[in-house]
């Protein structure tokens, strides 16, 4: 599977992990270590990231920025 888009559903900044919500409605973990932005994660912010089945469900890895092409005039 490659990479998909998704929004910041929850974090805790406390407990060092959150919650990503994809565009289908499933629901990734994802821990800090795998946070790869400067700024840090909020609700409703727009990421893209790699998706990973574990025996715990869903985790998201490698969470960046969304690359857009420029359009052309």
């Amino acid at each position: 599977m490659g990479r998909i888009e998704g929004t910041v559903k929850s974090h805790s900044r406390q407990h060092g992990y959150g919650f990503l919500l994809d565009d289908n409605g499933e629901m990734y973990f994802f821990h800090n270590t795998q946070w790869d932005l400067p700024i840090p994660p909020c609700q409703g912010l727009r990421v893209e990231f790699e998706p990973v089945q574990t025996d715990k469900g869903m985790r998201a890895t490698k969470i960046g920025r969304i690359y857009r092409k420029k359009k052309e005039n």
